[in-house]
């Protein structure tokens, strides 16, 4: 069970969301995800766009990026919350931290609105 994160800071929610998604499926699965991130053209350029237009990156922005990646195409949505919430703290640390384009709130929301949109595709 997902345990509440909306009282949570953006950093908070991350960390809860990971620890949570570890315990839930292993470390080594938590791994595969975060080197198909990293390893990812999409995904970078979505970062790296977002970021030249000083723009943060939606809920639907990141969740359909994610799902035009064959690993992440049939995966539990879990799998994909994982995807996209890593992916904005990994453009918040490239280009918010500096740029200050979106605060707290924003992320949070953004965060927040990633988990309820896949929720009913946990299983």
């Amino acid at each position: 069970m997902l345990p509440p994160i909306y009282d949570q800071s953006f950093t908070e929610i991350v960390e809860t969301y990971c620890n949570y998604f570890i315990k839930e499926f292993g470390e080594r699965k938590y791994v595969s995800v975060v080197e198909k991130l990293k390893g990812s053209n999409k995904i970078n350029s979505l970062i790296d766009e977002a970021g030249r237009k000083q723009v943060m990156p939606q809920h639907g922005d990141l969740l359909n990026r994610i799902n035009t990646i064959g690993f992440f195409i049939f995966s539990r949505g879990q799998v994909q919350v994982l995807a996209a919430i890593l992916t904005l703290a990994v453009w918040h640390e490239k280009h918010n931290e500096y740029y200050q384009i979106a605060d707290e709130y924003e992320l949070k929301n953004v965060s927040i609105q990633i988990v309820k949109e896949s929720l009913s595709t946990f299983h």
